[in-house]
């Protein structure tokens, strides 16, 4: 199981995981710290015994979904793999981050932009990281003649944009008309997003 950080009491965790739901749902800015102490059952005051404050939040759910994609990809790239069975494993990465962390996903996904300045930055300059990774795997894969030839920009656009989908999909407040178990989704998604990049042979 991909876990985040282990140092934090219950209290704190269940507070975190709270706030993760209500910017999720409500959006950064629309989630007042009455709202999260409602949710977790304690008054307001209690709330700062645990944590620094709203923005401290935000900032930790961030840095640790960046972890586990950061770390999740050293794991991937430390193995032996083609460069097709990489981004396949890259597909798989991301459908289990976003069905165990759903809400922490879209936050990530959707409000880092309300990060303060030190933070921002720090975010920025991870997930920058974390794209180059994944475009030179794709540039890799290009050079060896598995994939197909096509703005390397273009295609590693595309893969995020497919990916995004699976962290809404997961994210337990979106009212959905159909369902698809872990199952399919691991058979399938990185089936689909690859048939498109992979050279015919």
């Amino acid at each position: 199981m991909i876990t985040t950080s282990t140092y934090r009491t219950a209290r704190s965790q269940e507070i975190h995981e709270a706030a993760a739901k209500l910017f999720s749902n409500l959006g950064y800015g629309a989630t007042s710290m009455r709202a999260l102490a409602k949710e977790v059952g304690v008054e307001v005051s209690s709330l700062y015994s645990h944590i620094s404050s709203k923005q401290e939040l935000l900032s930790t759910i961030c840095s640790e979904s960046a972890e586990l994609f950061s770390d999740g990809l050293d794991i991937i790239l430390a193995q032996d793999l083609s460069t097709v069975e990489q981004l396949a494993q890259v597909i798989q990465l991301h459908i289990s981050i976003a069905l165990q962390y759903p809400s922490s996903l879209v936050v990530f996904n959707d409000e880092w932009k309300h990060l303060e300045k030190i933070e921002l930055k720090e975010f920025i300059e991870s997930r920058k990281k974390y794209e180059g990774h994944i475009q030179r795997i794709l540039e890799a894969g290009m050079q060896e003649g598995a994939l197909i030839t096509a703005p390397v920009h273009m295609i590693k656009e595309i893969l995020f944009s497919s990916l995004k989908w699976i962290y809404r999909y997961a994210d337990k407040k979106q009212q959905r008309s159909y369902d698809m178990n872990e199952e399919k989704m691991r058979k399938y998604i990185p089936e689909i997003i690859l048939q498109g990049i992979k050279k015919s042979s």
